[in-house]
């Protein structure tokens, strides 16, 4: 096994662009957890509510030093939906175990009480975690249909406490049976609003969550669902679970997107998101290939993964995209399906490979790493850090103007 900090090759970007260099955190061959025992773990294995083959990370953010993980439940045997590790690297242990968060009473199959299917996490600035969970599991199931008996929900943690804040569930007429809740982001400003995409066979659509208010509606217009494959590391797979990712730009009051099924970046102005946005849509650009994550920092740049060349893209989105969008990293071994992004207080991006194209064609080795954790030092925030938008600082600006103003008229 390799040791946590190895580099990982990079060698893309224009003449006199600044790379950022990656290095391995963790990896994993196969995930295991922390049990309450050992009896547990045996009889996880027996009730086949384990199956390490079954069991793959699709998503990652960062909290202070603990890494959040998702497991999603497309499959069965996956005992815990989320997790944590610790993102400060172990001496003793470059493939750390996974601790269920909460707790393990938190991850019970079936009770609509737990978290069921979690692929999408996002922490906001105050500490906590929002979690979008599909209540729908085994999608991906062999034989029959996908079990929905649970609701799709909304649910926010006190990180600290470990404790539930707030639980929020979307209904049918929001969201159809069996729709995957595959992406988050969140506007940190005022009492904070979610972004929440949602995918199924046959539709995308956005759900505009207000945390004021505890409402949601569902914005739709956006591009078809269309079946498509993906090559990776040379073995086209048919891409059986779709994205929509998604990516805030606070500043600009944008949302950015992409479908997995296309290769086009999109933008939507905020103020435009309603029942549907098809009229308000905006083509940016080729991401040169099938992406699956995007994430944006506090200096309004764009990162996304490109799953057919192994690689991550950059673009400054203040500047045009077909001029300034670049591969900056490269790696058909350490790259093998990046499937998400996150930053820490560190000013570190981190990046999750998981070879997700060997799990949707069940051929999944435990004998080789399968799961990679890399970071690199960028020199900026998560996007919920950046400036605040222009109009809102002019706004401010003459508010304190016009403050001043009255005060020195009344000591004249």
């Amino acid at each position: 096994m390799r040791s946590c900090g190895v580099l990982v090759l990079l060698v893309v970007a224009s003449c006199g662009a600044a790379v950022e260099e990656f290095r391995v955190v963790y990896e994993w061959f196969k995930l295991d957890f922390e049990w309450q025992n050992s009896q547990a773990k045996f009889e996880a294995y027996a009730r086949r509510m384990y199956n390490p083959k079954n069991n793959i990370i699709q998503n990652i953010k960062i909290w202070e030093e603990t890494a959040f993980l998702t497991l999603p439940r497309s499959k069965s045997g996956v005992p815990a939906t989320l997790v944590t590790v610790s993102s400060v690297p172990m001496s003793n242990s470059a493939s750390p175990r996974l601790q269920p968060f909460p707790s393990w009473s938190f991850q019970e199959v079936g009770d609509c009480n737990s978290l069921q299917n979690v692929q999408a996490i996002e922490i906001d600035p105050d500490g906590f975690l929002w979690v979008a969970d599909s209540g729908t599991i085994e999608e991906l199931r062999e034989f029959g249909e996908p079990d929905n008996k649970c609701p799709p929900k909304l649910v926010i943690f006190d990180i600290k406490k470990r404790e539930l804040v707030s639980e929020f569930e979307f209904s049918r007429e929001l969201l159809r049976p069996a729709s995957i809740l595959t992406d988050i982001v969140i506007d940190p400003r005022g009492n904070k609003t979610a972004y929440i995409s949602a995918v199924n066979d046959f539709d995308a659509s956005i759900i505009v969550y207000k945390n004021e208010t505890k409402s949601a509606i569902k914005v739709e217009g956006l591009p078809r669902v269309k079946p498509t494959s993906v090559i990776v590391n040379g073995t086209e797979v048919p891409l059986k679970l779709n994205k929509l990712s998604l990516a805030l730009s606070v500043w600009q009051e944008t949302l950015y997107f992409n479908p997995s099924w296309e290769e086009m970046l999109y933008s939507v102005k905020v103020q435009d998101l309603q029942s549907d946005v098809s009229s308000f849509i905006k083509p940016i650009g080729s991401l040169q290939g099938l992406s699956y994550a995007l994430i944006l920092d506090s200096k309004q740049n764009l990162y996304y993964t490109i799953l057919e060349k192994d690689s991550l893209g950059k673009w400054n989105t203040s500047r045009r995209f077909e001029d300034f969008s670049r591969i900056i990293t490269e790696d058909n071994s350490f790259l093998q399906f990046p499937s998400s992004f996150a930053f820490d207080a560190s000013e570190n991006l981190w990046v999750l490979s998981n070879r997700f194209q060997t799990y949707l064609n069940g051929d999944v080795n435990l004998e080789v790493p399968n799961f990679r954790l890399i970071r690199a030092y960028t020199r900026s925030n998560s996007y919920m850090y950046a400036p605040q938008p222009a109009s809102s600082a002019k706004s401010i600006a003459s508010t304190a103007c016009f403050v001043i103003l009255l005060v020195l008229v009344a000591l004249r």
